[in-house]
């Protein structure tokens, strides 16, 4: 699928605000220049140009470190008082 200048320009405004997905994008070209085109086309399309929906996060990545790092957390925290915990607070 081709798009045209204006379908592109909808596509990379819509790349910068907030949870506009692929499909949204789609709807809003058929309604603007009045062009039928399906969400995958526009997810297509963004893919090369480096750009995500606005909601889209990358995945977390747990490595050995952290994982290590939440244990060690915890099990200091068992040794802890209500008096440790109140110096948080304070």
């Amino acid at each position: 699928m081709v798009f045209n200048r204006e379908s592109q320009n909808i596509v990379l405004e819509a790349s910068k605000r907030r949870k506009k997905s692929c499909s949204e994008v789609a709807k809003e070209i058929l309604v603007r220049p009045n062009t039928l085109v399906s969400g995958h086309a526009v997810y297509r399309l963004r893919v090369p140009e480096g750009l995500k929906p606005w909601h889209e996060l990358g995945k977390h990545r747990k490595t050995e470190m952290s994982i290590e790092d939440r244990l060690w957390f915890c099990e200091s925290l068992c040794d802890w008082s209500e008096e440790d915990f109140l110096h948080l607070v304070v």
